[in-house]
Formats: structure tokens, C-alpha cells, sequence
């Protein structure tokens, strides 16, 4: 017979907009910011150390300044949008019943069902807070281990141990 966990969870707006700024900042983006920042003070620093005195106008530190604003400005606007979507669509965060087994993820909420097989999704990555399980490189599915009883959780575990060979699982 096959082993299936179910369960039963709301998530927060706090939890929403936490795993959405996690998800952003774990995907390359990061990268590209860092990178653009490097090359400008770089860039910056070669411009002040080379003894070549700047024009009263130039204005060598605003690409630097100006990654650190977007991805500031990157960061408050995903939490503001995340928190305006739970407000919106808190139907599809509250009262979720999260089923899987060996073959398969299901999310059933108030008015919708979802039924996927694991070899159709991206990954599994586990958190200190959550397990993210990722239909794409920017959507996942959020279990909150805050609310999962230590017996579910190790039911998860051996779930996403037996599945190994069908998805990534990333601990």
C-alpha cells in the first residue's frame, strides 16, 4: 500500500511575503544584482585610485548607488504585492490540504484542487521554515513546518526520500 500524508494548514501574510522575497533572492537574480554592483564599484574604485580628477559633474558613485536602491525598492515591492494578493486571494492560502504520496502532490482549497506528479515539478527545497515545493523557477507550493507535528514531518521526509529519483530534492 502506498504511504500519503495529508496536511492541513493556513498560511500567514507574513509567511507569504517571507517565502516570496525567498524565492527571489535564492533564483539568479541575486546573482546579477551582485555582479552589477561589483563591476560598478569597480569601476568606481579605478576611476578615484587612477589620480584622474573627476569633472565637478561626474557622477561615478550613482550606478553603485542605484543597484543598491532597485534591489531595495525589488525587495518592498514584492512584500507590498504579496500582501496585497493574500488580501485578495487568501482563499487559495487558508484552509489547504496538502496530500502526498509516492506519486503524486495534491492542493485542495476552498473552491480549487490541484493534482500534479512529481515528475512534472521543478523541485523540493527544504528550509529551517518551510518546504518549498516548486512547480517552476519562481512558483512553489509552501508547508509551513511551523505547523506540521514532528510524526508528519518525518512521514514528509520519507516521502520526499522515496521520490529522490523523480525530482530534485534539495535539503
Amino acid at each position: 500500500m502506498q504511504k500519503e500524508v495529508i496536511i492541513k494548514q493556513s498560511l500567514t501574510e507574513k509567511t507569504l511575503t517571507e517565502t516570496s522575497v525567498y524565492i527571489l533572492y535564492s533564483s539568479r537574480i541575486k546573482y546579477y544584482l551582485l555582479l552589477l554592483l561589483i563591476i560598478f564599484t569597480f569601476n568606481a574604485t579605478t576611476v578615484y585610485w587612477s589620480g584622474i580628477k573627476p569633472e565637478a559633474n561626474d557622477l561615478g558613485f550613482i550606478p553603485p548607488i542605484a543597484v543598491i536602491v532597485v534591489s531595495v525598492l525589488i525587495f518592498f515591492n514584492l512584500a507590498n504585492r504579496s500582501k496585497k494578493d493574500f488580501k485578495k486571494n487568501s482563499r487559495y492560502y487558508t484552509n489547504l490540504v496538502f496530500t502526498l504520496n509516492e506519486t503524486e502532490f495534491r492542493t485542495e482549497g476552498e473552491d480549487f484542487f490541484n493534482a500534479r506528479k512529481w515528475e512534472d515539478l521543478v523541485k523540493i527545497k527544504s528550509t529551517k521554515k518551510w518546504y518549498l515545493i516548486y512547480f517552476n523557477k519562481m512558483q512553489a507550493s509552501i508547508i509551513d513546518r511551523s505547523q506540521l507535528d514532528p510524526s508528519k514531518e518525518d512521514e514528509l521526509n520519507d516521502i520526499f526520500n522515496s521520490i529522490r529519483t523523480k525530482i530534485k530534492v534539495v535539503d
